[in-house]
């Protein structure tokens, strides 16, 4: 873990290696078997999870900014105001994750329950 980097440079980082995973999987052939699929649900689920801590610490940022200085706009909003609507904007994104983690968890748990056709000769035969 490199922690010399900047927030937002961290951030570009997990942006770009969703972009990796979306240009991956384009093609559904890149799954070989569903535990392939299985563990890819479970990775962005991770992801997910750490998400809400991240909002809230960028909450903090901004709180601990709009003390230690002066914050001004470019659209002639008052900081203040720009600032609580930014806040509450972030804590709604923070709920809806909730969400978006608790459906991913069931199909993650759907996905689980999955495994490939039997290899020949492992099937338990009848005699």
């Amino acid at each position: 873990m490199d922690l010399n980097r900047s927030p937002s440079q961290i951030a570009r980082s997990a942006a770009e290696e969703i972009r990796a995973l979306n240009h991956r999987t384009l093609s559904p052939k890149v799954y070989t078997e569903p535990a392939d699929l299985a563990n890819t649900a479970d990775g962005i689920v991770t992801l997910l999870e750490r998400l809400p801590q991240t909002l809230k610490q960028l909450r903090g940022g901004l709180r601990m900014l709009e003390e230690v200085m002066e914050i001004r706009t470019d659209n002639g909003q008052e900081p203040h105001v720009a600032v609580g609507l930014a806040s509450s904007h972030l804590l709604v994104a923070e709920d809806d994750i909730e969400s978006v983690i608790t459906a991913l968890r069931r199909a993650r748990a759907e996905l689980s329950h999955m495994a490939g056709p039997w290899p020949e000769g492992d099937e338990d035969e009848e005699e």
